[in-house]
């Protein structure tokens, strides 16, 4: 017979589906085969006859805890299917059904599930059993562990204990062997479906396990938490399970509450904490563990990996934590100290989509689904908080939370893990993307945990990569960032997590400068031994907003960015105005060109002259403002693109704040924080900077109204603000360029 795997199992697990036999006793071990590369050669040892009319069915049997075995007699076709894993069981088979019944009745009572029994007629010595003879049958039939079992591998289950009653009956092999729901020898690693994890409250989740195929030995666990199926897996940007079980390491996908087949109700974030810590104490028990557990993932598995290290487990040694906050408001839903909107809304329909697909509504998970992919009509509508999302009312309550929460309050530290990570934190690989929603949350928890000097028994890094939320790749935004664009980023995981859980100490990983990052433009992979790319550097570059004869409205205006501080007489300023009812657009943080959204007369445009030598950026630009508004409170965003030599303006960063009241009289002082970027400048490029009033649907809109609730002002609520903007000696403005 012809095994269909590669290598070899160690295990064979044998169904010979037989027409009629005449044995007393009938033996199969592991003297009894020999394997020959993928042939396998079977001899029955048996007394009597055998007729064999079908296939002899072959699987892998891996190394499963004793309590996790379900037995069961199905039918050929069941078994044969690829769905169950196939195991020699011995069975008392008997021609009277009221006796075959009362020893079904036994099996339950001891554990054993008993499905689509086969009534055969069969006699020893010319006679069938007596009655008696059947009840001592059901007394002495009890569970052996595999141990026990004196290593035959047909005998590795339930047997008969009684050697007299054993040796004079038949054992016919019909048993199959399911683990919990199924396993099988996939891509060359042993595949646990659907196993179950019991949490302090009796909620049972479930998660698929990836073992490495040799059982025999003990491996560290890597674990991953996650909402959207375990199948998935976080594939969008990691590896899949199996290539980290051939790295030596078992994997653990799990449901979290309430999500896929995990039990419970899902209420994000808030169970992730307790949840976490039973996933990882569970996952350290697992057969074949060493007790050290890692967990990995991106974005809300990201998210999980910080809940559960909030909670202190004691066998989580390290995390690697991707494109994630640990403090949901500042570093996820309101990284400008607005509403991220064009993330949020799509996403809730997405989990929406999920719960009524539980729910068996059909009907609504089309609707989220198409939600999911064309949003742009429903994030115009107004109120944020209006009555035009009733499916997510149903079954995402929890959207609604996050917009009537618009500051940081109770809610928002109950879902903030950053000050309890930091009181015990655990090893710490954080992996952000220049182009991803969630920077400044990757930020804010690095700079967070590199408060403390670090040792070679706790230390944190950072790689952040010229990559969106998803894909991880070479070419975002319509910019090719090179063939090594990926920065062996699945590499880098394995030698961390091998570093903490396999005791790999690696002593470059300690000594390495603690930050990594992509350089766009010169498409080099850098190192930095900043703390934080977030506050202001050592050394910076100051660019000065300058008018001209022309306003600086729209590109084409009189803006300009100098080296030099403005002098002599003062300039007019530059106003803008700001329409609620047509907010200016931003549509991602994706190296996207802006030159056509910068001919707009509502938006302030300030360029350099093209640069005489090449510039390194690197962390977060500030920009000074001085303002006065007529109209308002309303926003004043910040925008920072280079423009290259063919006059396209790539985006950069971006930044906002509030002007919080009418500034009529003397001149207000706004200072806006960008998001952190990394940038060669190459001769010939310029830089860029615009100033308006929104950067809508990427954050919410300001109404321009002082008494409007930000998120249930309707479009009635919504006014005009008008900005001016100046910049003159002793009182300039200017955008600050982090030099590397």
């Amino acid at each position: 017979m012809r095994l269909p795997w590669k290598n070899t199992p160690r295990t064979i697990a044998i169904f010979l589906r037989v027409q009629s036999m005449t044995v007393k006793t009938m033996e199969v071990n592991p003297r009894t085969f020999t394997v020959s590369g993928e042939d396998i050669h079977l001899y029955l040892h048996t007394y009597g006859t055998v007729s064999i009319v079908s296939d002899i069915q072959i699987s892998l049997v891996p190394k499963v805890p004793w309590s996790q075995w379900i037995v069961s007699f199905p039918s050929w076709e069941e078994a044969a299917n690829g769905d169950l894993l196939v195991f020699g069981i011995p069975v008392i088979l008997f021609k009277n059904e009221e006796r075959l019944n009362r020893l079904m009745a036994r099996c339950e009572e001891i554990g054993i599930g008993v499905a689509n029994p086969h009534i055969w007629d069969m006699q020893e010595g010319g006679r069938s059993y007596s009655h008696d003879r059947l009840w001592d049958l059901e007394r002495s039939f009890k569970p052996v562990k595999p141990e026990e079992a004196g290593g035959s591998v047909l005998r590795a289950s339930y047997l008969l204990q009684d050697d007299t009653i054993r040796s004079s009956i038949v054992i016919f092999i019909s048993g199959v062997l399911r683990m919990s729901r199924s396993s099988v020898c996939f891509g060359g690693v042993v595949v646990e479906r659907k196993q179950p994890c019991t949490l302090r409250d009796g909620t049972v989740l479930y998660a698929d396990i990836y073992r490495p195929d040799e059982p025999e030995k003990e491996y560290p666990v890597l674990l991953m938490r996650q909402p959207y199926g375990r199948a998935i897996a976080s594939t969008v940007s990691h590896a899949h399970p199996l290539w980290y079980a051939q790295h030596g390491y078992i994997v653990v996908i799990q449901d979290v509450r309430g999500r896929g087949d995990s039990q419970g109700e899902f209420i994000p974030f808030i169970h992730e904490a307790q949840d976490g810590y039973d996933a990882v104490e569970w996952a350290a028990k697992l057969p074949g563990s060493t007790g050290r557990v890692g967990m990995y993932g991106f974005s809300y598995q990201g998210s999980t990996q910080w809940a559960a290290a909030s909670a202190h487990p004691p066998h989580l040694k390290a995390i690697a934590p991707a494109m994630c906050a640990a403090d949901l408001y500042h570093g996820m839903f309101y990284p400008h100290g607005r509403f991220a909107i064009r993330e949020h809304l799509p996403w809730a329909y997405q989990l929406a989509r999920d719960t009524a697909r539980r729910l068996g509504d059909s009907e609504a998970e089309r609707y989220c689904t198409q939600m999911m992919r064309s949003p742009d009509a429903l994030i115009w509508q107004l109120p944020v908080l209006g009555e035009h999302h009733p499916v997510l009312r149903k079954y995402f309550p929890a959207y609604f939370e996050w917009c009537e929460h618009s500051g940081y309050d109770a809610y928002w530290a109950e879902r903030d893990w950053l000050p309890k990570v930091k009181e015990r934190p655990v090893p710490s690989l954080q992996i952000g993307g220049w182009y991803d929603v969630f920077l400044m949350g990757t930020m804010q928890s690095y700079e967070a945990l590199q408060q403390e000097p670090g040792s070679p028994e706790l230390f944190h890094r950072l790689i952040v990569g010229p990559w969106t939320h998803i894909p991880w790749g070479r070419k975002a935004g319509g910019v090719d960032h090179g063939d090594q664009a990926d920065g062996d980023i699945h590499l880098e995981q394995v030698r961390w997590f091998d570093y903490w859980l396999k005791d790999k100490r690696d002593a470059e990983l300690f000594h390495e400068p603690a930050i990594r990052y992509f350089e766009r433009g010169s498409n080099v992979w850098r190192h930095s031994d900043r703390t934080s790319l977030m506050q202001p550097a050592a050394e910076s570059s100051l660019w000065y907003l300058q008018g001209g004869e022309k306003p600086a409205n729209g590109a084409l205006g009189g803006g300009s960015l100098s080296p030099e501080e403005p002098g002599g007489a003062p300039s007019v300023p530059d106003v803008f105005v700001y329409d609620a009812r047509l907010p200016m657009s931003l549509e991602s943080y994706l190296p996207l060109d802006r030159s056509p959204a910068q001919d707009r007369y509502e938006i302030l445009v300030y360029t350099s002259e093209p640069l005489e030598s090449p510039m390194h950026i690197l962390g977060s630009p500030k920009a000074t403002i001085y303002f006065q508004t007529l109209g308002g409170p309303t926003d004043l965003v910040a925008t920072l693109s280079v423009v290259l030599p063919d006059g396209t303006a790539r985006f950069l960063a971006v930044g906002r704040t509030e002007l919080s009241r009418e500034q009529v009289e003397g001149w207000g002082k706004a200072e806006i924080s960008l998001r952190p970027c990394a940038l060669h400048l190459d001769r010939g490029s310029s830089i860029r900077l615009e100033l308006t009033g929104s950067g809508f649907p990427l954050f919410a809109r300001h109404p321009n109204h002082a008494d409007a609730d930000l998120h249930r002002a309707g479009a009635e609520s919504l006014r005009i603000a008008t900005v001016a903007v100046g910049s003159q000696s002793g009182m300039a403005s200017f955008i600050a360029l982090p030099n590397l």
